[in-house]
């Protein structure tokens, strides 16, 4: 339980959530001390429910004209509850009834009984929905609200319209979430070729400290398995019982048969929820779209408010374009040949693209009938391989984050003494998709798999040998 508790305390002290908030008065009839309705905007409406997911009692607000289009506003982790939307709630409100509330345990509600996890909340947002008698809307969901949101969309998906994801926060693997971001800080580019070698490597060895401390003994497995321990513990630390209950929750399922149109809101600069998530989240969402904020972080509605609001209600408003299908490469294709680089950018279309004894090499909106990857550190974003035979990636001794990608022939993927982490990756395989040869590590998040033994999602991390992935998943699915 330690453990992982101190794995999350850099999660926790990120999202600024370790202190609590000095309380503000408090006005309104039965409701816990320290809230004063009368400091808001006099024609918004603040009322207490008791809900009975966690039997504690709420606060909700709403704004608006009460025969609008509803539009539901889902908070994350923090004490600040529904106070991160104040300065969104006048301009949507303008247009929408808006649905804004302090979840159990955060703002102005009561703490609630039991886990704080999405599924539970999203059954909260299902209750709330109909005790208002409201008519189906859009929902928008920051960070822990954005998971939350998602499940909810997944769960209910005839009481939504549309979603609008902002930095979700918790959608891949927890290791992976635990992870730093893909890439180097910005200050880093113009840097000397040896500190950036460096400052890779470095990188890299945290990620695998992370990557083994979840393949060991889980402190926690215990605690999750038993809802009478979880509430005794965690009751009085909603934002840990929160972040726990985020992280144990896979999204596989929901990431891929969402049944309405999503827009997900980035800021580039994102060091909790990277912008990997939403690539990942891009490629799979049946029907989605990407903006990205360059100079905003965590909470982009605090750090670029204007231009937040603008890509909200564009989010909310814009019409959605066709889709446009991939347009294969054609012609001869070259082949790409990188060799002790560090820090390069590869782009365009190739026959054959080998890698040997890179570093921080990045493959971006890449082409290939292959890639060799043999004593390298790369990463992949919207890669596709499609071999006409063998293996799509074949990576020897070699560290890969692949995002967004797709990978196809006899084995989309063969490993021999390397770790892989996939974040939205689809893999298929004829023979099999994913063959281990020596020791290697797997950690996938929202990803699918196809092949003969196996047809299903990946969300996990794995360490064998000699077998392959799909044999490991089909017995237990």
């Amino acid at each position: 339980m330690f453990l992982r508790l101190l794995r999350l305390l850099p999660l926790l002290l990120a999202l600024g959530v370790q202190a609590e908030e000095a309380p503000l008065r408090f006005s309104l009839p039965g409701a816990a001390q320290g809230f004063d309705a009368g400091q808001y905007p006099a024609h918004w409406r603040f009322r207490r429910l008791a809900e009975p997911v966690f039997g504690s009692r709420i606060l909700v607000l709403e704004a608006g004209d009460p025969q609008a289009q509803p539009l539901m506003l889902v908070h994350g982790l923090g004490q600040n509850g529904l106070r991160d939307w104040l300065g969104q709630i006048e301009p949507l409100a303008a247009r929408y009834r808006v649905i804004a509330l302090d979840l159990p345990g955060f703002g102005h509600s009561e703490p609630g009984q039991g886990r704080y996890s999405p599924t539970n909340f999203a059954r909260l947002l299902a209750w709330l929905h109909t005790e208002l008698g409201l008519a189906p809307g859009p929902v928008v969901g920051h960070s822990m609200g954005g998971a939350v949101a998602l499940r909810y969309a997944a769960s209910h998906p005839e009481q939504v319209t549309q979603l609008v994801l902002v930095d979700a926060a918790g959608i891949l693997e927890r290791s992976s979430f635990l992870k730093t971001p893909t890439t180097l800080p910005r200050e880093l580019d113009g840097a000397p070729r040896l500190l950036r070698r460096l400052a890779h490597q470095a990188k890299d060895l945290g990620d695998s400290l992370v990557e083994l401390s979840g393949l060991g003994a889980d402190p926690t497995a215990w605690l999750s398995a038993h809802d009478g321990a979880w509430r005794l513990l965690l009751q009085d630390q909603p934002n840990t019982n929160a972040a726990l209950a985020l992280m144990e929750e896979d999204f596989s399922a929901a990431a891929h048969q969402l049944p309405r149109p999503t827009t997900l809101i980035w800021g580039e600069r994102d060091r909790v929820a990277p912008l990997r998530t939403g690539q990942a989240l891009l490629a799979t969402l049946p029907q989605a779209r990407l903006y990205t904020l360059p100079e905003a972080a965590h909470v982009p509605m605090a750090d670029q408010p204007q231009a937040f609001q603008q890509l909200l209600l564009q989010a909310l408003e814009a019409p959605w374009p066709a889709a446009a299908p991939a347009e294969p490469a054609a012609g001869s294709l070259p082949d790409l040949h990188c060799q002790h680089q560090t820090g390069t950018v590869y782009r365009g279309a190739y026959r054959r693209v080998l890698i040997q004894a890179c570093t921080g090499v990045q493959l971006e909106d890449l082409q290939a009938q292959e890639l060799r990857v043999e004593d390298s550190l790369v990463s992949l974003a919207r890669v596709r391989i499609q071999a006409p035979r063998g293996a799509a990636l074949h990576s020897l001794r070699s560290v890969l984050t692949a995002t967004a990608s797709q990978l196809s022939g006899e084995w989309a993927i063969r490993a021999d003494d390397s770790r892989l982490d996939l974040a939205g990756v689809q893999l298929q395989g004829e023979q099999t998709a994913v063959q281990v040869d020596g020791r290697s590590r797997l950690l996938l998040s929202i990803s699918r798999l196809e092949s003969p033994q196996y047809r299903g999602y990946a969300h996990g991390l794995y360490r064998f040998r000699q077998r392959s992935l799909d044999g490991l998943l089909a017995p237990i699915r």
